[in-house]
């Protein structure tokens, strides 16, 4: 989760690096550190690694994203929403291997259509957030970053506008 902060080292070391970086709901974020952190016996991801963990470092990921693409780097990062990406919309793959300049080989797509499928099914799983956890993470995102961020996706990742932000509220409605 942590490897965001390798970014700006990345970039500099290697000079004709692209990086790609996927942002995630915060909700789910906190949701998926919880489940790691309520594993037994897993032993490679520790329980103190949780929803408010999940926050911090989604913040901080946030920053560091709109630090890059204010800086001279900004024409190397691209950064994807999770959602759109996994959308099996033919648009965004194209986008990002016209980013990547690799072509798209038909292995790929079959192997993207397989994990796409996949996700159709994580996004239907509930939350592992207690509503006071859920509040938690509704109050320390700093949406804010995400709100500055917006203009660099691509406009083949754009996701409706607060989609992150009343993701709470939809789900409740639902219920």
């Amino acid at each position: 989760p942590s490897y965001y902060a390798q970014i700006p080292y990345l970039l500099k070391k290697f000079p004709d690096s692209k990086v790609v970086m996927i942002v995630r709901n915060p909700v789910r974020v906190a949701s998926s550190f919880n489940t790691r952190a309520q594993r037994k016996g897993s032993g490679s991801w520790p329980e103190e690694n949780d929803y408010r963990l999940a926050v911090e470092l989604w913040n901080k990921s946030m920053q560091l994203y709109l630090d890059v693409k204010k800086s001279s780097f900004r024409n190397r990062l691209f950064l994807v929403h999770y959602e759109s990406f996994f959308s099996m919309k033919e648009n965004c793959l194209e986008a990002l291997f016209d980013f990547l300049q690799l072509p798209i080989t038909e292995e790929f797509k079959t192997e993207y259509a397989q994990f796409s499928n996949k996700w159709e099914k994580i996004r239907k799983k509930p939350l592992n957030l207690s509503q006071k956890e859920k509040e938690f993470v509704q109050t320390n995102i700093d949406y804010s970053l995400l709100d500055q961020l917006e203009p660099y996706f691509h406009p083949s990742f754009v996701i409706e506008k607060d989609t992150y932000r009343n993701f709470l509220n939809k789900k409740k409605s639902k219920s």
